[in-house]
């Protein structure tokens, strides 16, 4: 059994849907980021972290994106928790600074 193409028979392959990963997700989000979309990066960045919890690149352009909207508070959160999943990210501690000036609180570590 299968499908007749030009006079041939092709075997029927039946195959998974592909399911999107966490990566599809960020990629996403990261065309909305560089388009100025960043609410809907934002959103990106959310499904990629919640099918990924520990996506480290995802924390940091979501505290890039809500830095752009001025969402201090949510900046210092992703930064933070970029840095326990990579203590050693320069872009995590970049941004958790940039979200404490912000907010006027760039004494504290």
């Amino acid at each position: 059994m299968g499908i007749r193409i030009s006079g041939q028979t092709a075997p029927v392959i039946a195959t998974q849907p592909r399911t999107t990963t966490a990566d599809d997700f960020f990629v996403t989000a990261a065309t909305k980021f560089r388009q100025g979309d960043y609410p809907g990066a934002i959103q990106g960045f959310d499904r990629a972290i919640a099918s990924k919890p520990n996506y480290t690149a995802a924390y940091i352009a979501r505290a890039e994106a809500n830095l752009y909207l001025d969402n201090e508070e949510e900046v210092i959160r992703d930064a933070n928790l970029a840095l326990k999943l990579n203590p050693k990210s320069d872009d995590a501690y970049a941004l958790r600074a940039g979200g404490k000036i912000g907010i006027g609180d760039a004494k504290e570590p």
